[in-house]
């Protein structure tokens, strides 16, 4: 009867040896592999170059990376559909237009999957209150072109208010001052004052004095002076750097000439 040979001790030692370095390369590899797989790319692009960004794709989607890109560097969020500066459109059709835009935009906005940051969350309810206000005061604009009342419907800023909305209201002779006090005021901010004058004297002097008036007096004193109070997000350099931190990096493209 034979006895079967002993395995010797530094055999059985790199077995194991070599079966740990197996195993150790597997387990790398699909870490690494692993890793990789959650570096996505991401292209965009801002006033002057472009971009390629690399993000952990287990932090952000790039429906996030999307959607917080285009909410400050996407559409306008102002709302063009009231044209207030001439009456081609019955006064129903402009006012649907604006309201079709006005939720349009608004539910965009709100439907953003932004990344959660303070400065875009910020920035989003900033636009939301901006929208909602300019909504509400084209929308008395656009009815006052009907009936100047309408103008009471929208609680503008006392100096307003004073100035524009009460001689718009009134018509006649109030609205004749607050055109001619409105002249001298753009004449001190405008290259060419005369031309400002001359079209008031030919206006005043027409026939369709009290229209001209209130066409200048709405747009030019009432809508300028609401719109200025309007509150307005800010566009400044915290909103692109924080969404530059969003990347591992970030690689530039092509930029344009500054």
């Amino acid at each position: 009867m034979k006895i079967p040979k002993l395995i010797s001790f530094k055999k059985i030692e790199k077995f194991i040896t070599m079966k740990f370095k197996l195993f150790l390369s597997l387990f790398l590899c699909l870490v690494f592999s692993t890793a990789f797989a959650q570096h996505k790319k991401f292209k965009f692009i801002d006033e002057l170059c472009e971009y390629e960004g690399t993000y952990d794709s287990k932090k952000y989607t790039e429906q996030q990376l999307k959607d917080t890109y285009n909410l400050y560097y996407g559409e306008s969020w102002l709302l063009s559909a009231a044209d207030y500066r001439h009456r081609s459109k019955p006064t129903e059709q402009v006012l649907t237009e604006l309201k079709t835009e006005y939720q349009t935009k608004r539910a965009k906005l709100k439907g953003f999957q932004l990344v959660k940051n303070p400065v875009f969350i910020s920035f989003r309810d900033s636009l939301v209150l901006s929208m909602d206000q300019e909504y509400l005061a084209k929308s008395a604009l656009v009815k006052a072109l009907k009936d100047p009342k309408a103008l009471l419907e929208y609680k503008a800023p006392d100096s307003c208010a004073i100035n524009y909305t009460k001689p718009l209201v009134e018509g006649g002779e109030a609205l004749l001052k607050a055109y001619e006090v409105l002249t001298k005021y753009q004449m001190k901010n405008n290259g060419d004052p005369q031309r400002l004058y001359d079209k008031y004297l030919s206006n005043i002097q027409s026939s369709q004095k009290y229209e001209a008036a209130f066409n200048e007096v709405i747009i030019y004193g009432w809508w300028n002076c609401v719109n200025h109070f309007i509150p307005r997000p800010t566009y400044d350099a915290r909103f692109s750097e924080n969404y530059h931190k969003l990347f591992i990096k970030v690689d530039t493209l092509d930029c344009d000439e500054p």
